[in-house]
C-alpha cells in the first residue's frame, strides 16, 4: 500500500517499471492497478522468482 503512492510521486506514467515478487501473485495485482492508473510500460515476471531461478534467468548474490 505504500508503494503506490510513492511511486506515483516519484515515477512517470511512461517510465519501465520491472515487478518481481516471489510467485508472482503480489506483482500481478500491482501491474493491474499501475495499468488502471495510467502506466503503460509495465514489466511483470510471471510465476515470480521462484520461477525465474529455476528456469535458470541470471540472478546476483550479495
Amino acid at each position: 500500500p505504500e508503494l503506490l503512492p510513492r511511486l506515483q510521486a516519484e515515477v512517470p506514467k511512461d517510465a519501465p517499471i520491472a515487478l518481481i515478487c516471489r510467485t508472482g501473485n503480489r506483482t500481478d495485482a500491482l501491474a493491474r492497478e499501475l495499468a488502471a492508473q495510467g502506466y503503460t510500460r509495465i514489466y511483470n515476471v510471471r510465476d515470480g522468482i521462484t520461477r525465474w531461478i529455476g528456469e535458470g534467468g541470471p540472478v546476483v548474490k550479495n
